[in-house]
């Protein structure tokens, strides 16, 4: 038998409090689907996916576009995906198009399914109220629209109605109305189309009334407090975000992770496919991170791409050599130095700052909801990454970095 002796009075190795935190990554759903409170799934129809082969790694990816995945939708008169011409805003270029004889049905899943239509993947709490949004089109339609929430054997909600605003304006107005769900279910939303003429819709929101924190701080995105308390219950001393390879990205270096695209108004956020085989909404983008990191006393630690995609997909799989963006070159300076630090000036920034470019991105953290700064000491860049690809590549992000710091005191 072996004894230990403990002498709680003497003091022992000194431990960093820094020691014990968590790594979150957008993989299995844990962000758009878990995190993230959003109930509508591919709900910008700006839905694309990678191509990969399950059986073979070495397999050529591309990108594929299906904006209408996982939606329903059927009724009297034509339909049609629209791009660019007359969308909402650069970054959110496609949107539906219907002509309504009559009625029209559209219905979404949720994300808790297997991507079969006639799935019901939205959780519903008996009693607890659903707030519905969509933007819509002025084209000539006239007639309402029926909100509500059905399972397998019916209706589980009270019905919410809106008034359709008539125009041929062509411009985009935000709708909304509320319902209540009747029992404890999973469902899928339906939304009906009852009248005559054009229409066009994007960017369909449902959210549960209960979400995290203060309202005035999160005015965009809205996080899921089921999911903020686990986090909170583990007491993690920082945060590690939004990930590992979804940060890195893959086919092209339009689908690595930029933060600039995650911050704003939900409806001109950029969302791009993500690695592991779905779609980023950026509902949660890093504002949100940053908020969250306040309320739970974490300290942030973002991760930014170092101009390096994967290097296991592109370089090891399919073995078509690492891709990188050249330091010293124009767009290494915009999509890497900039990049980290515009990130600096969005978190602890001044919006009185007699830097334009200072100013410009602390003002959005402003008016998203956070005048202060938010408390960044630490970031990272890439993740996993080696070889001469990446001792080139991050030095100079992180030498820019540190310049920034030094500025500012």
């Amino acid at each position: 038998m072996v004894r230990f002796t403990l002498d709680a009075k003497k003091k022992g190795v000194e431990i960093s409090d820094r020691l014990y935190g968590m790594f979150f990554e957008d993989i299995n759903q844990s962000a758009d689907g878990g995190l993230n409170a959003e109930m509508v799934i591919n709900n910008s129809f700006e839905f694309e996916y990678f191509t990969y082969d399950d059986y073979s790694a070495e397999s050529a990816v591309e990108t594929r576009k299906n904006p209408i995945y996982y939606w329903d939708i059927y009724g009297a008169g034509p339909k049609k995906v629209m791009r660019s011409k007359g969308s909402m805003n650069e970054n959110n270029p496609t949107w539906l198009l219907l002509n309504v004889g009559g009625i029209y049905h559209l219905e979404n899943p949720g994300y808790y399914t297997n991507g079969s239509y006639d799935m019901y993947g939205m959780p519903v709490t008996c009693g607890e109220t659903y707030h519905f949004s969509m933007w819509v089109k002025r084209l000539g339609f006239k007639g309402v629209a029926k909100v509500f929430i059905k399972g397998a054997h019916g209706r589980h909600t009270t019905i919410g109605t809106v008034q359709i605003p008539e125009g041929t304006e062509g411009d985009w107005i935000k709708v909304s109305t509320s319902v209540k769900a009747e029992k404890d279910t999973m469902g899928r939303l339906c939304i009906t189309l009852e009248g005559n003429g054009k229409i066009g819709l994007d960017y369909i929101s449902l959210l549960p009334a209960t979400v995290w924190g203060d309202p005035d701080k999160y005015r965009n995105g809205k996080l899921s407090p089921r999911i903020v308390e686990a986090l909170r219950d583990c007491h993690p001393a920082f945060l590690r975000f939004p990930g590992g390879c979804v940060v890195e990205g893959d086919v092209s270096f339009d689908y690595q992770y930029k933060w600039r695209n995650t911050v704003g108004p939900l409806e001109k956020r950029k969302q791009t496919a993500n690695l592991w085989r779905y779609m980023q909404s950026y509902g949660i983008g890093f504002y949100e991170y940053f908020a969250l990191c306040e309320d739970l006393g974490m300290a942030p630690l973002p991760v930014l791409h170092c101009g390096l995609l994967c290097q296991i997909r592109m370089g090891e799989q399919r073995k078509t050599g690492y891709q990188r963006i050249v330091p010293g070159t124009q767009k290494f300076k915009e999509e890497v130095i900039d990049n980290v630090a515009d990130l600096i000036y969005f978190a602890k920034g001044d919006v009185a700052s007699l830097d334009a470019n200072e100013a410009y991105w602390a003002k959005i953290r402003a008016d998203m909801g956070h005048p202060a700064p938010f408390d960044l000491n630490t970031s990272g860049s890439a993740t996993r990454t080696g070889g001469m690809s990446t001792s080139t590549t991050s030095p100079p992000a992180f030498s820019a970095c540190g310049n920034i710091c030094i500025r500012e005191g």
